[in-house]
């Protein structure tokens, strides 16, 4: 089994029916395929984790990166891994609701995630690689992830 992560923005026209389509079409994919994984989403960048089969995994990487709702898809890290750190995901996903959200919803959705990053078992590179992504997202610091030596292949 491998796991990998990576980085990519959407395009200025994605909408919130974009993201439930692509959530709908990884759902069922991953499930029938023994991906699980987790997507993040915030201000227009998306952070994701695949975890399954090689070969699976792989080919959903493919296709993935050559899909036009997002750009500058960007591999991070991967790995082999022998346990699942999203065993009952076959695909969770956070973002805010759409529409108008004030200041402090989205100060605690970061800091959510900010948790979630610190006590998570960080116990591979690519899991570590993951929540460090979130984290430099949830900071707004995007365009620092893969310059500080994020980017890993084992």
């Amino acid at each position: 089994m491998i796991e990998l992560t990576y980085r990519s923005q959407a395009v200025d026209t994605l909408d919130y029916d974009d993201i439930d389509a692509i959530l709908n079409t990884a759902r069922s994919f991953n499930g029938e395929h023994d991906i699980t994984g987790c997507l993040i989403y915030h201000k227009d960048h998306f952070v994701q984790i695949l975890e399954g089969p090689e070969g699976k995994v792989s080919e959903l990487f493919e296709k993935i990166s050559s899909d036009s709702r997002h750009k500058d898809v960007e591999l991070l890290s991967k790995g082999v891994k022998q346990n699942r750190d999203f065993s009952s995901w076959s695909m969770a996903y956070q973002t805010l609701v759409n529409g108008p959200i004030d200041n402090d919803l989205l100060r605690l959705f970061e800091e959510n995630l900010l948790t979630m990053a610190k006590f998570s078992d960080l116990r591979s590179d690519v899991i570590r690689t993951f929540w460090g992504a979130v984290s430099m997202m949830m900071e707004n610091k995007v365009d620092r992830i893969a310059s500080q030596g994020m980017r890993r292949e084992g």
